[in-house]
């Protein structure tokens, strides 16, 4: 859940300070979680993080009514 919180963040453009203020967590927590968000995407930038997060979202859901 708290992975989420942080990517979701990040693909906002917030650092990773801004994002440990608005989440009340530690610099070193915030980092902690972007660096498993990477590893279970594989992606070695940010910038790829995000392209990669923004590439997920424009899949169309699976409709199970059909």
């Amino acid at each position: 859940r708290r992975e989420r919180e942080v990517m979701e963040y990040v693909v906002a453009g917030f650092s990773s300070r801004e994002i440990a203020g608005t989440l009340n967590v530690s610099f070193k927590t915030v980092e902690a979680h972007r660096a498993k968000i990477m590893k279970k995407m594989q992606a070695r930038s940010v910038p790829k993080l995000i392209q990669m997060d923004l590439q997920i979202k424009d899949v169309p859901e699976y409709n199970r009514n059909q």
